[in-house]
């Protein structure tokens, strides 16, 4: 699948109140400097130029609900934004994304979605942005934390990962078969499996074909230090896949002794 807000995000805040329509231009921004096409009003979200994008939108209201080829609004592409790639900072996404928000779109509009699943604007500032800044402001707003896990955890974004579960997001929610654990694991994002391990994830979630993350971490060859994690969170090794073969057997068939010691190690029904 489809991977800190400091005293100068309260300021910028401060600074965003009022309605949209009176925020006072840049003196240097005239009238032909107006955004008034898609393409140029796009130009100033990607630049974070929250000025421009309120006066494009007060000049062509009819902009203000256009989506493009992929689903996106202006906050969804706001979101997307990854600020150091831009030299930009990151938290100068919260105005714009302010004055979006008081424009009337939806902090959780879907820009397209997956079953469940959806691409909320949270879920591109974690998935494509790695803002925490507006995260963390998005989330202050009333977004909702979930769908946003699976891309925290594959980016290993940490500090995204337990602004997330601080703010409730479902350690054990499913996509595509996968906890955000469990896609931790198949992608030996080992450090984001540690943090939500330490978070109280399950570790013994089964998929469709009845594979833990033991399972997958055995057919990717996974170092012997990560198995010992999963057994220290309590993790069993005597869960069958649907083939019928358990974690703690084919550890126990390699060569090096030391796996046979973390089979030894890892949890069963019975104890």
């Amino acid at each position: 699948m489809v991977l800190l807000a400091t005293t100068r995000v309260r300021a910028i805040r401060s600074q965003s109140s009022g309605s949209v329509a009176s925020q006072r231009l840049r003196p240097e921004l005239t009238r032909s400097l107006v955004p008034t096409s898609k393409t140029r009003l796009t130009a100033c979200v990607r630049a974070f130029d929250t000025n421009a994008v309120v006066a494009g939108l007060n000049a062509r209201p009819d902009l203000l609900h256009h989506v493009d080829e992929r689903g996106r609004n202006w906050l969804h592409l706001c979101a997307s934004i990854d600020a150091h790639e831009h030299d930009l900072h990151p938290a100068d996404a919260i105005p714009l994304a302010t004055a979006l928000l008081k424009f009337g779109i939806d902090v959780n509009a879907a820009a397209f979605t997956e079953g469940t699943w959806q691409a909320t604007p949270l879920w591109y500032a974690v998935a494509r942005g790695g803002n925490v800044d507006l995260a963390r402001y998005l989330l202050d707003s009333g977004s909702t934390p979930e769908h946003c896990l699976w891309a925290a955890a594959y980016s290993e974004n940490l500090d995204m990962i337990a602004l997330l579960v601080d703010a409730g997001a479902q350690l054990e929610a499913v996509a595509e078969e996968e906890t955000p654990l469990l896609h931790a694991a198949k992608y030996s994002r080992f450090g984001s499996a540690q943090a939500l391990l330490e978070a109280g994830a399950n570790p013994d979630y089964r998929d469709v074909r009845g594979m833990t993350a033991l399972h997958y971490m055995l057919k990717k060859n996974s170092d012997l230090r990560h198995f010992r994690m999963f057994a220290a969170f309590g993790a069993r090794g005597d869960i069958p896949d649907r083939n019928g073969s358990t974690a703690a057997a084919i550890l126990s068939r390699k060569r090096d002794p030391a796996f046979h010691a973390v089979a030894t190690q890892l949890a069963s029904e019975s104890n």
